[in-house]
């Protein structure tokens, strides 16, 4: 399976309150699966560990692939360091 680390976690007031659970900037995600947004027709990616109300058209809410990178933990370190130097 594949792990996400996430790299945004900035959201709208209207984002929050659609979402039942958003993603931690710093925190790993495990992928569900990879979707086609019924809002605009791009890439959406849905986790494990957030789970989110339904669209009218039956799929589970999902995040920008630009919110994520994909998670090593060499990386997480790495992304813990950068934030205590900045």
């Amino acid at each position: 399976m594949n792990e996400y680390l996430c790299i945004n976690d900035v959201f709208t007031a209207n984002q929050k309150a659609i979402f039942q659970s958003l993603p931690v900037k710093g925190e790993s995600y495990t992928l569900k699966e990879e979707v086609v947004s019924p809002i605009d027709g791009k890439k959406g990616l849905v986790f494990y560990e957030l789970q989110n109300p339904q669209h009218p058209n039956g799929q589970e809410y999902s995040f920008r692939p630009s919110r994520f990178k994909i998670a090593d933990k060499q990386d997480a370190t790495l992304v813990e360091v950068l934030e205590e130097r900045y």
